[in-house]
């Protein structure tokens, strides 16, 4: 929590009460608390201006929509509400680390990453349009040490999947375990191919395939 005062004082300019948060010291104090963490991958994908700024605008919305100040939020609802939420983030890439170390930066062809910091309108507004069984993955806005795939249904419906990441990488899904989310992902028929700008969409045999092998033959080599 002395971290998460910190950072709120430093992007509201060292207000001890409240502060409207600022785009710009808002973005650069968070980009800056990321980087400095134990997260795998940070080096090869530090939180851009445009998730930083997604971010930002979950943090006005938790804000009191009031007349007078509807950007304006107080520290103990910036301490109640956000900063557990973001915690919760740094941990639960930590803990896919633990199977995947790239889950962070590893990224489709044509660039675009594999796990994304978004809304589930903001999900769904990327996979409109797109063949069925194109996903995406994000972290919940709500749920802590929790991801959400959206996905196009064979009915060509946008719909959600909600995953429950446990301390080892093994994820819960509709109270059933897997070993990891690539597992789980590899065995459901609706998902077909990982969300990217076309023709990019690779299959997500070519994104999660090698993940499992991979952790198989060390847990052989172990």
């Amino acid at each position: 929590v002395s971290a998460g005062v910190r950072l709120w004082q430093v992007a509201g300019h060292g207000s001890k009460c409240r502060f409207s948060p600022s785009a710009r010291c808002f973005r650069r104090a968070l980009q800056t608390h990321f980087a400095q963490s134990v997260v795998p991958g940070v080096e090869q994908r530090p939180l851009s201006d445009q998730t930083a700024e997604a971010i930002l605008h979950k943090l006005v919305k938790i804000s009191p929509l009031t007349a007078q100040s509807h950007t304006t939020v107080s520290l103990s609802r910036f301490a109640l509400l956000f900063w557990p939420w973001w915690c919760s983030v740094r941990t639960t890439l930590v803990r896919l680390g633990r199977k995947d170390p790239l889950c962070w930066s590893r990224r489709v062809p044509g660039g675009l990453p594999v796990l994304w910091l978004d809304t589930r309108e903001g999900a769904f507004a990327r996979l409109a349009n797109h063949a069925p069984g194109c996903f995406t993955v994000r972290f919940s806005e709500s749920r802590p040490y929790t991801l959400a795939i959206e996905f196009v249904s064979a009915s060509r419906k946008l719909a959600s999947i909600l995953i429950q990441v446990g301390p080892g990488g093994e994820v819960l899904v509709g109270g059933r375990k897997h070993a990891s989310l690539a597992e789980f992902v590899l065995h459901q028929p609706e998902l077909a191919t990982v969300y990217a700008k076309r023709p990019h969409e690779p299959s997500k045999q070519f994104i999660f395939g090698g993940l499992t092998r991979a952790f198989q033959h060390g847990l052989r080599r172990s």
